[in-house]
């Protein structure tokens, strides 16, 4: 065998074994990531209060546990937020507040009491906020 045809030779199995190794770890990538989306949960919100909401936020903060918070924005009255996909931490989404009429509106869900589990099972949810006077209030609904 020639030094070229050598060289042919490791160059080719070099690229077979590098291919392989792309294709291996792009499954493994893609089964991780899957896995994660299955665990998390979906909520979106519902705007059932009497005002169009300014900015809400859902989450305890870092002081409370929570390890991420997540943004919705404005909610106009009678409208719903688009779902955003939330690590399955109880802090992520046991309390909201949000800004409506000049007022900040804070709410802590009693997860509990509405489902009958101490957290939200992976699945999707609508968080339908209400208020009260001064007092909010937080409905959840099990989507399909």
């Amino acid at each position: 065998m020639g030094t070229q045809s050598l060289h042919r030779h490791y160059t080719q199995r070099h690229s077979f074994i590098f291919v392989l190794l792309i294709l291996m770890l792009s499954f493994l990538f893609g089964c991780s990531t899957s896995g994660q989306n299955q665990s998390r949960i979906q909520i979106r919100i519902r705007n059932d209060t009497p005002y169009d909401i300014e900015n809400l936020w859902l989450g305890a903060g870092p002081k409370g546990g929570a390890t991420e918070n997540t943004e919705y924005g404005a909610i106009r009255q009678g409208e719903e937020s688009r779902y955003y996909a939330i690590e399955p931490i109880l802090a992520n989404y046991r309390k909201l507040n949000f800004l409506a009429n000049n007022f900040r509106y804070i709410a802590v869900i009693d997860i509990a009491a509405q489902t009958g589990s101490e957290e939200l099972a992976a699945g999707s949810y609508t968080f339908v906020c209400t208020t009260n006077g001064e007092e909010a209030g937080v409905t959840i609904l099990k989507d399909e």
